[in-house]
């Protein structure tokens, strides 16, 4: 109710006012995700890669619904994972081209939220960030699958208060 105030507001004074909602990326390793966060759908009982997408594809949907949003934001950090390319190909790529083509069919705008750094965390939290290809791969993804505006988020924090040696 709030979001549809303020676009009637926004569109009554010719204002420029978008709410930002991210979608959340599919998360298929967590019993907490999978049985409170997406919605039930009938014969989706058991947490395997397939029915937690259609149950992440029901959440869009009624997320896109329910909102009527001027663009789709999609938040997803693929370096980030331990399972590097298996994840990229059997999660990532599937979730950014099932909302990609919800954009295109709403005949929005496909927004993204991506990374500049990695983290890994076998007991000791570490962080780097990515080197120019992967910033090249991540970048040449995201405007693939028609991505109109990349925004990069980060935990990387520099030792020193210095631009040297930093391309």
């Amino acid at each position: 109710d709030l979001y549809k105030s303020i676009k009637r507001v926004n569109e009554k004074y010719g204002l420029n006012i978008h709410i930002q909602y991210n979608l959340n990326p599919l998360v298929t390793n967590s019993d907490n995700v999978f049985d409170n966060y997406y919605p039930r759908v009938e014969g989706t009982d058991t947490r395997t890669f397939e029915n937690c997408f259609i149950r992440y594809k029901k959440y869009i949907t009624d997320f896109m619904d329910a909102m009527q949003p001027d663009f789709i934001q999609y938040d997803q950090y693929p370096l980030r994972v331990r399972n590097g390319k298996e994840y990229v190909q059997q999660e990532y790529i599937p979730c950014l081209q099932y909302v990609a083509g919800v954009a295109r069919d709403r005949n929005i705008d496909f927004h993204c939220v991506t990374e500049t750094f990695e983290m890994k965390n076998d007991g000791v939290v570490t962080t780097r960030k990515i080197n120019e290809k992967e910033a090249k791969w991540l970048n040449n993804i995201l405007v693939g699958f028609g991505v109109n505006e990349i925004s990069y988020f980060t935990y990387y924090t520099r030792n020193e208060n210095t631009t040297e040696d930093e391309s």
